[in-house]
């Protein structure tokens, strides 16, 4: 079982390349040498444990943490060896919804997701403001544009996240647990929003979820981490009749919680 979106990866550009990729925190190391390949057109699952590193491989894609070592590139260009302007121009067609949310409380809904497009696409603003109400309408928020994350519940904001990474159409985007906590209905609008603007648009995504039912919806390929390590990578199909056993109960616990 797949996502049902388009997979170009057959000979086609890498987006992301990790190569022996080592983050610790507290001395504690969550990337052990991580190593992988995201191809144009991708739609990759990174799945493992709670605290297995699923965030913070996210976070060094979009600039956000340094590793200790290793190589990362990011549309061809090794993005930890670049000064500070030209990486944040570079980057502009990333965009990342964060787990918690992370909106700017002092903006309201609709100006969050403004101020992502100002910063990145040059506009007219009726254009971005169609973009913005287009996209609040598909989590179903339209009516909240106007107030305050304070207002909002956590689900509520967790949907906003995911408005405003799509806001900017970027080439890659990541989803970081994007429909953990929301009820099934509006897990339901989320994930089918994100992959027709996915599909219209031909990203590159990639999704972080415990979630092995949700992934199988979204993607095209696995990345199963565990220890600090990608301990697989491969389709759903090869990744459920394989003889790992670690993936064949991760997977199995994950699709009976």
């Amino acid at each position: 079982m797949n996502a049902e979106l388009p997979d170009r990866a057959a000979a086609s550009e890498e987006i992301v390349v990790f190569k022996d990729v080592v983050k610790s925190y507290d001395h504690r190391p969550v990337l052990d040498g991580v190593s992988f390949t995201i191809r144009d057109g991708e739609h990759i699952s990174l799945c493992g444990e709670s605290m297995s590193g699923k965030s913070t491989i996210f976070k060094i894609i979009a600039g956000l943490v340094q590793p200790e070592s290793g190589e990362v590139r990011v549309f061809g260009r090794d993005i930890l060896n670049i000064g500070e302007r030209e990486k944040q121009k570079h980057l502009q067609n990333i965009a990342m919804q964060f787990q918690s949310g992370a909106l700017f409380d002092s903006m309201t809904v609709n100006e969050n997701i403004m101020f992502v497009l100002d910063e990145t696409r040059h506009l007219p603003k009726k254009e971005k403001q169609g973009r913005i109400d287009h996209l609040l309408k598909g989590v179903n928020l339209l009516s909240a544009r106007n107030k305050y994350p304070y207002q909002l519940s956590g689900g509520m904001k967790k949907r906003v996240a995911v408005a405003r990474a799509l806001a900017p159409t970027p080439r890659l985007a990541l989803f970081d647990e994007p429909a953990a906590g929301l009820d099934p209905v509006t897990s339901a609008r989320i994930v089918n929003l994100i992959k027709d603007l996915v599909a219209e648009h031909q990203m590159t995504i990639m999704v972080s979820t415990t979630d092995v039912q949700l992934a199988m919806r979204f993607s095209t390929r696995f990345i199963l981490l565990k220890n600090g390590h990608v301990h697989a990578d491969a389709p759903w199909p090869e990744l459920r009749d394989s003889d790992d056993e670690y993936a064949r109960k991760f997977l199995s616990r994950a699709l009976n919680a």
